[in-house]
């Protein structure tokens, strides 16, 4: 109870609105972070399960509007072996082939390239294709449609084309093979004709070489026929210079050899993508180039231009992912264009390397078999210049020989074709590979959920409404002392207010009950009597909660007064069915007494002072002197005195009221009261000094989660106090046709 001296007790105020209250007792301090509990996942997709499902529903729902209105497209493919070849003219030149991959990515390339697609649309059943008459652009489309690739674990190459027709899937496919085969017969056959010509001129010059030399040895002989050409197989001079003469056709070979080579890619030269097709065709070789090993671009390359078709199929030209999957296609071609030029630039480095070193070899040789044969000359000047004339001859013929061979070889190869051998034609398939419902089925449920999991979570983190016991507690820092379910049905005030005397036995009167209990043994101080019963905002059911706990309280033996401090908006006079004539306003301001103002009620031990008569100045007669004068009056005669005070938040009474009495306990609302708000009014209590005892959820859903073992717990599952009367029976005190005793004032000494 309050001190008898409490009345006495020094005041403060502010100069705002001068509070009139005792001073502050020690109390906890205001707990200014809005904390919030972290439910699960599970939790907040279950609470959110209509947002959740809801995107699930849409985004298959989207997905079945898609396979109805996408066009089917069918594809047919073609597997084809292509064996790399080379013209053998280059093969002592060349010291290894390309990378195998490298060449086969080259291909593919090379068979979606405009110059096939091209080709492949001359063929006659190509241009009657219904696909490509429908359309505006048949290269663009055949090319967007035609896809070649690598095997994973072969070197076969697959041609596929995708159209809405499956027989045109099938003659498209077919033709752009076909013109693949005739390009490549084509591409050989041009250029074993270049370097065929090439050495055709150099045969010539080896053979007008050869009949001088042969001339200039049958004059020698005629003007000096007593001479013998025997030769002195003992003289040094002259072996040396057989020995260098033999060095020197040997690196007059090797340059030619390398010159031949040079010319050939200078010959090529002017034609880039001949000469790169050159260069990749080579197999089974040695070469001193370092080639660039592009295989791992070639691999991105190949999965970018997948996903590019897809983006296309999907979503249009149009659509940004497809014009980013343009944009990372056209650079990451560049840097390949850029990786074979340098493997170019390096071959032809390489070929004019050796060229020059053939070039100074042949020239070092050639200085000392000059020298020699000045030696020789002097020794035997006659026999020594008929020796020359032979080996001038040997060194002729065998370059003669030499590109007779090349160019029997270059004749073979001229009148083969490369091989590349269809190992399956394309035919007419009559199942359409796009859509792939499956796949659209399954990319729709996982963005389904995607969806789900961010539009709850994000609902969830927007919603500022506490939703569990854990979640008050953590954002509070506050015991809940209790839960209220949510009362069945529109029931007028009047029931709801007396929900614990009208219907004793229902589940709602035992949680108003399990309240009691919690704040008799929550109470440290026995002499604690003035209970403040207030809420954040209005509708929060303070009123209900007040007058439900003042009966409860009652039945537990007390004497009980229940005094409606709400000056703004009384409603303790028609829950009981009283008259609002007098009551706290007039005493405070001294219109009538005190226990003219008291009036009895239906439920034994229960009395309420009603708000009577709305004052002009609710605040100042609250925060006077005359109403502490009053409550400690009254602490004197009843056991408990509960008093219902208007919200924290819209007034400053509730706030006034709570540093007076002893105890305060706020009530919220369940899926109403806010974290923000519920924080700002306890910290606004608790910065008067009140002593808040706890927190009270009212009209908790029935089976609500986070309230579920509270809330889910039914009286009477379990048989406990089951009447055949029903659960809303009347309580032992009696009471007339609309459940109320008839009320009459009292007074002070009957209190």
């Amino acid at each position: 109870m309050l001190e008898n001296n409490r009345a006495l007790a020094p005041r403060y105020g502010d100069d705002d609105n001068n509070l009139l209250v005792p001073a502050p007792r020690m109390m906890p301090a205001p707990v200014s972070t809005v904390e919030r509990a972290n439910p699960s996942i599970l939790t907040i997709i279950w609470r959110r399960r209509w947002v959740f499902f809801g995107c699930i529903v849409l985004a298959m729902a989207a997905a079945v509007v898609y396979l109805a209105k996408a066009t089917p497209l069918y594809s047919s493919s073609s597997q084809i072996y292509v064996q790399q070849s080379a013209p053998k003219a280059l093969a002592d030149v060349l010291a290894t082939g390309p990378n195998p991959m490298n060449y086969l990515y080259t291909q593919c390339d090379l068979i979606r390239s405009t110059a096939i697609i091209q080709a492949a649309l001359e063929a006659p059943e190509a241009r009657q294709t219904k696909t490509l008459r429908a359309v505006e652009n048949p290269v663009g489309y055949l090319k967007r449609a035609t896809d070649a690739s690598v095997g994973k674990q072969s070197d076969l190459i697959t041609v596929s084309v995708e159209t809405p027709n499956p027989e045109d899937s099938a003659v498209l496919t077919n033709a752009i093979v076909d013109a693949y085969i005739n390009y490549q017969n084509k591409r050989q056959q041009t250029t074993a004709s270049e370097l065929l010509g090439m050495l055709q001129k150099e045969k010539d010059n080896a053979e007008k070489e050869l009949r001088d030399t042969n001339k200039a040895m049958l004059a020698f002989r005629q003007a000096n026929g007593t001479l013998s050409f025997e030769g002195d197989k003992g003289n040094v001079v002259t072996q040396r210079l057989e020995q260098l003469s033999n060095e020197l056709t040997q690196a007059q070979l090797q340059t030619l050899q390398a010159r031949l080579m040079l010319d050939a890619a200078s010959a090529l030269g002017d034609d880039p993508a001949k000469l790169k097709q050159l260069v990749m065709s080579e197999h089974g070789n040695n070469t001193p180039v370092s080639a660039i090993d592009n295989q791992d671009l070639w691999q991105d390359y190949r999965k970018l231009q997948r996903s590019y078709e897809q983006a296309l199929n999907l979503y249009g030209p149009d659509h940004r992912l497809v014009k980013a999957y343009e944009l990372q296609l056209q650079n990451l071609k560049k840097d390949m264009d850029a990786l074979d030029s340098a493997t170019v630039g390096n071959y032809k480095a390489v070929l004019q390397q050796q060229f020059v070193k053939a070039k100074s070899r042949e020239e070092e040789i050639a200085k000392a078999v000059e020298a020699q044969r000045q030696q020789a000359m002097e020794l035997n000047g006659k026999a020594a210049e008929y020796q020359q004339l032979e080996l001038d001859a040997r060194r002729a013929q065998s370059t003669l020989d030499m590109l007779y061979a090349r160019i029997k070889e270059l004749n073979v190869t001229q009148d083969t074709p490369q091989r590349i051998d269809i190992l399956e034609t394309a035919r007419a398939s009559g199942t359409p590979v796009k859509p792939n419902r499956p796949q659209a089925a399954g990319i729709a449920l996982v963005i389904g959920l995607m969806l789900g999991l961010g539009g709850s979570l994000l609902q969830d983190w927007m919603d500022q409404r506490m939703r569990s016991v854990e979640e008050i507690r953590a954002v509070l820092d506050l015991p809940v002392l209790g839960i209220i379910p949510h009362m069945f049905g529109k029931q007028p005030a009047q029931e709801r207010g007396q929900e614990v005397h009208l219907k004793p036995r229902s589940n709602v009167a035992e949680a108003y009950r399990t309240v009691r209990t919690a704040i008799f043994f929550g109470v440290p101080d026995p002499k604690s009597k003035t209970l403040l019963v207030t809420s954040p905002s209005p509708g929060d059911g303070k009123t209900t909660m007040a007058s439900n706990l003042a009966i409860a309280i009652a039945q537990s033996g007390r004497r009980v007064l229940l005094i409606d401090a709400d000056t703004r908006k009384p409603m303790m006079h028609r829950i009981f069915n009283l008259k609002d004539e007098v009551g706290v306003s007039t005493v405070l301001l001294g219109q009538s007494k005190l226990e003219a103002s008291i009036q009895r009620t239906a439920v034994e031990h229960l009395d309420v002072m009603p708000c009577g008569p709305l004052p002009p100045n609710p605040s100042e007669i609250l925060n006077s002197q005359a109403f502490l004068d009053m409550i400690n009056l009254l602490c004197l005669k009843y056991d408990q005195i509960v008093i219902d005070s208007p919200p924290v938040e819209p007034v400053t009474d509730a706030r006034i009221l709570a540093a007076s009495c002893d105890v305060t306990v706020m009530v919220l609302r369940a899926e109403k009261s806010t974290r923000r708000l519920s924080a700002h009014a306890r910290d606004a209590l608790v910065g008067v000094g009140a002593n808040l005892l706890g927190v009270i959820v009212n009209a908790v859903p029935r089976g609500q989660d986070g309230y579920s073992y509270y809330s889910g717990y039914g009286y009477y599952r379990y048989g406990y106090g089951h009447r055949a009367t029903g659960e809303g029976s009347s309580s032992s005190n009696g009471s007339g046709s609309n459940g109320q005793k008839e009320i009459k004032a009292i007074t002070v000494d009957e209190v």
